[in-house]
């Protein structure tokens, strides 16, 4: 076929020349070639223009072509001298501050100088154009968080430009605006929220202070801080940013927290009846609130500026006391909860009846605090002692005729006795004639001879008062038994002994039952009974083994499990292995019993807002639950 010729040949892209020529009749193709030197690349093309590809920028090139046909290919053509253009700058952008994008290159070969230019990516907005020989350019005023496309590229001496180079930029985001902090001091939490910033992909949080630091980050325009710590000031600040970085944080925002639970929290009742509550002074302190709540659910408080609150006081309650601070965030967290109790109060309706010449029962109202009673009878040589739940009490073993000095004191494991408690006197005395006489045991029978001056001789038979058929024992109370029997003939008193390794108890009495007082609980005893005779013959009539009911449990205390539960847990008494607890309120009462070998047991569900009363009762082993065993309040 026939030698093509080329019209022109021109570059548009560092890598490729495109060439134009005539169509030749009968070519099916054509054999473009650039030779630079040794080098030589070819392209085969349909028709005109044709490009050749592959090719090095700003290097002139030899471009030849060559028809193809059926029957052959043609001569290369006439060459034509043609140039690649520059090639584009390799871009390197970055937003150094929120109105500002940083555009870098690398130094272009053949290259004098660049055209930048820059435009948002939505095609809003002016176009910015800047040229330089250097190889970086600084657009500023820019929108904060906007997408900007850059383009940029070369041009050689003659001012041909090369080919160009195109990315995308975005700038940081603005700095957050309208930082609004609200505390909530109940879970010691801060909640901050601002304005959306243009352009920001996520948010940060700061919260500063002396001893921590805490951050939050989030996509939406509010995040929460916590744990905060309470008495602490905090500096906080939220930042922006998104790919090209972060905005500058914001002026900080100062957050005190509340105070802390004030410590070192001292109670004192000095003179009874003023109780006094000092605690320590603490940072963000403004003002204080000293809480006493009484066990019958009455509570009081004072606010004071100082760190001192004085309050009434009675006997026989249990106080729970809390001291709170307060400042502009609010009320301090709950501290430890202290409990104080007051000294039990004194019975003063004491009332001792002598109801025999050794024997005096002694009977008195209950009083608030006292979960023991200690009665002593003291006649200032010897003391007899009788220790008790219940208010009664009786004493046996007294001396007739004696005047003893009679004191009930009231007892409570956390405070001990109440000594101011008044005394009271009673003498005892011939009561009916039964003070104890001197006993003579007898044979069954015994004869007297009997003269009378001036008559016969009288023969005399005296007979030993007979025994009762039955004898039966009870428990009153935890300190007092009742025993009884059937009378015998010829009995005119009785006396009835206990007796233990700790002691004798003694009653004389002319009736068929007695009182014996000063039992110990959890005790094995031997009851005996002895009938004496107008004439002071004596019969040993009945023994019997007795043991004392279990002990009471000691040290019972009372711990809150949640909102609406309760532990109670107590200390293992003698004689006893089962216990039974029992809360009494106005809704209802609950029990629940241990597991084996522990010594507390817990009551859950319980009711809110009600006084409960709890008792610890020991188990016997007939199941019967002992009633006479203190109980504690709880509200």
């Amino acid at each position: 076929p026939e030698i093509p010729t080329i019209d022109q040949a021109y570059s548009k892209i560092s890598n490729s020349i495109t060439v134009e020529w005539a169509t030749v009749p009968g070519a099916t193709s054509y054999l473009l070639t650039a030779k630079d030197g040794n080098t030589v690349i070819e392209t085969m093309v349909a028709n005109s223009p044709g490009t050749v590809t592959g090719l090095k920028a700003a290097t002139l090139y030899q471009i030849t072509i060559r028809s193809i046909s059926p029957a052959g290919r043609s001569q290369a053509s006439p060459p034509k001298q043609a140039k690649t253009v520059l090639a584009a700058p390799i871009l390197q952008v970055s937003s150094p501050s929120s109105d500002s994008i940083l555009v870098q290159w690398e130094a272009v070969y053949m290259a004098i100088g660049f055209s930048v230019s820059i435009m948002q990516a939505n095609g809003l907005g002016r176009i910015w154009k800047e040229n330089t020989t250097n190889t970086s350019l600084t657009f500023t005023s820019l929108a904060a968080g906007t997408l900007y496309t850059i383009k940029a590229y070369a041009w050689n001496a003659n001012g041909t430009p090369g080919d160009d180079s195109t990315c995308n930029q975005r700038t940081s985001p603005g700095t957050p605006a309208n930082i609004q902090v609200s505390f909530d001091s109940g879970a010691l939490k801060a909640s901050v929220s601002w304005a959306p910033t243009e352009g920001a992909f996520n948010y940060t949080v700061m919260a500063l202070s002396d001893s921590s630091r805490l951050s939050c980050s989030t996509a939406f325009s509010s995040c929460a801080i916590y744990p905060l710590q309470c008495g602490t000031k905090y500096l906080i600040s939220v930042s922006a940013s998104n790919d090209a970085g972060s905005s500058r944080s914001t002026s900080a925002v100062t957050l005190k927290t509340v105070a802390c639970a004030p410590g070192k929290v001292a109670i004192q009742e000095d003179p009874p009846g003023h109780l006094s509550v000092a605690w320590s002074n603490v940072d963000l302190g403004d003002y204080y609130v000293a809480f006493v709540k009484s066990d019958d659910g009455l509570e009081v408080h004072c606010n004071t500026s100082l760190t001192q609150c004085n309050f009434l006081s009675e006997c026989g309650f249990t106080y729970f006391i809390s001291v709170f601070a307060y400042n502009k965030a609010g009320q301090s967290p709950l501290g430890d909860v202290f409990n104080y109790t007051t000294a039990p109060c004194c019975p003063s309706d004491v009332n001792p009846v002598l109801v025999s010449s050794d024997r005096a029962e002694i009977v008195w109202s209950p009083v608030r605090g006292a979960e023991l009673y200690e009665t002593k009878a003291e006649d200032g040589f010897s003391v007899v002692e009788c220790n008790d739940t219940a208010p009664a009490c009786t004493l046996s073993a007294l001396e007739c005729d004696t005047k003893y000095n009679i004191t009930v004191y009231s007892f409570s494991e956390v405070r001990g006795s109440n000594t101011s408690c008044a005394s009271q006197f009673i003498t005892t005395g011939h009561l009916h004639g039964d003070c104890p006489r001197r006993e003579r045991v007898a044979p069954v029978q015994q004869h007297r001879r009997v003269l009378h001056p001036g008559r016969l001789a009288l023969r005399l038979t005296v007979l030993a008062p007979c025994c009762s058929a039955s004898l039966m024992v009870t428990q009153v109370t935890q300190s007092v038994i009742n025993v009884s029997w059937t009378v015998g003939s010829g009995a005119l008193t009785y006396v009835t002994v206990l007796q233990s390794q700790m002691g004798q108890s003694k009653c004389h009495t002319h009736q068929n039952h007695c009182l014996l007082g000063c039992i110990a609980c959890g005790i094995n005893y031997t009851v005996a009974v002895k009938a004496v005779s107008a004439t002071g013959l004596t019969a040993d009539c009945a023994y019997q083994s007795y043991s004392s009911s279990a002990c009471c449990p000691l040290g019972v205390k009372l711990y809150r499990l949640g909102p609406n539960g309760i532990r109670i847990h107590w200390q293992a008494s003698r004689g006893s292995a089962n216990y039974s607890t029992d809360l009494y309120g106005s809704k209802g009462i609950f029990t629940c019993a241990p597991s084996a070998g522990l010594s507390f047991c817990d009551v859950r569900e319980i009711p809110c807002g009600d006084v409960y009363t709890v008792m610890v009762s020991p188990v016997a082993e007939t199941g019967l639950k002992l009633t006479f065993c203190p109980k504690k309040i709880y509200s």
